[in-house]
């Protein structure tokens, strides 16, 4: 099964979002769970149209796909503002002025860190969960 990510960028109205391994295909939305309601229906717009014009299909939508959305480290903090970023600094043993710095986008982390990060911030989550 294809993962098809959806990459989230902030705009002034809300989100805007769409999928790389499918060019032309967009949406938008005030929400990450709304961006991803409209992006499974604007994903099977896009494929219709591509059918009816007779243009390729992206490998990505030629089987079974799931999508999910990537938010990088900056948008992760913007969005949910809930998320203590001196306690997840500590948390995965780093410096705490360096995450704000890529919080505020002075810094950008290498793929390295910010997998470092977000993995974190979801191992977090896990123990959340873990609490129910």
């Amino acid at each position: 099964m294809e993962i098809l990510r959806i990459i989230v960028e902030k705009t002034d109205t809300g989100f805007s979002a769409y999928v790389d391994k499918v060019p032309g295909c967009i949406t938008v939305g005030e929400s990450l769970s709304e961006i991803k309601k409209n992006m499974k229906e604007a994903l099977e717009l896009h494929l219709e149209g591509l059918i009816e014009e007779k243009e390729e299909i992206p490998k990505a939508l030629t089987g079974r796909y799931k999508i999910e959305i990537q938010l990088d480290v900056r948008q992760l903090f913007n969005y949910f503002k809930e998320l203590n970023a001196s306690a997840i600094a500590k948390r995965i043993s780093m410096n705490d002025s360096l995450l704000r710095q890529y919080i505020i986008g002075n810094k950008s982390p290498s793929e390295k860190q910010s997998m470092r990060i977000l993995s974190g911030v979801r191992d977090f989550g896990k123990d959340l969960v873990a609490l129910s």
